[in-house]
């Protein structure tokens, strides 16, 4: 048996951790169609204030590749006017046909502010 010892290796240095980025604001709705095919709406904000709104449209072709294309860009001054401008977008989108993720519309709410439901006791 060897008595020796391996030598340690060197500790390396410690590095300062990198600043995390700041995550902005977004506000996705996605949307399909029978195919499978996807619309997706994003407004972000920038780090500036304002933000950004617009469409990607992805399609599958026979073997599966996704190709896509984005459209319906639009520049606003705060983060609110572009996620109205995602919800109208989304909402005309509804009327020609495409569906929100999940499949189904989600139910209209059952009660308000004005009429929560009472506790069981």
């Amino acid at each position: 048996m060897s008595t020796e010892t391996k030598p340690k290796k060197e500790e390396k240095e410690k590095k300062e951790p990198k600043e995390k980025k700041e995550k902005l604001p977004r506000y996705v709705v996605r949307l399909t169609d029978a195919e499978k095919n996807s619309l997706r709406f994003t407004a972000k904000q920038k780090p500036n204030g304002t933000a950004i709104s617009f469409a990607t449209h992805t399609v599958r072709d026979e073997e599966g590749k996704a190709k896509s294309d984005r459209g319906v860009t639009a520049n606003h001054m705060n983060f609110d006017d572009a996620k109205i401008a995602v919800d109208k977008g989304a909402s005309s989108a509804t009327k020609i046909g495409w569906v929100p993720r999940g499949g189904k519309s989600s139910k209209g709410d059952v009660f308000d502010l004005n009429s929560l439901p009472t506790p069981k006791k």
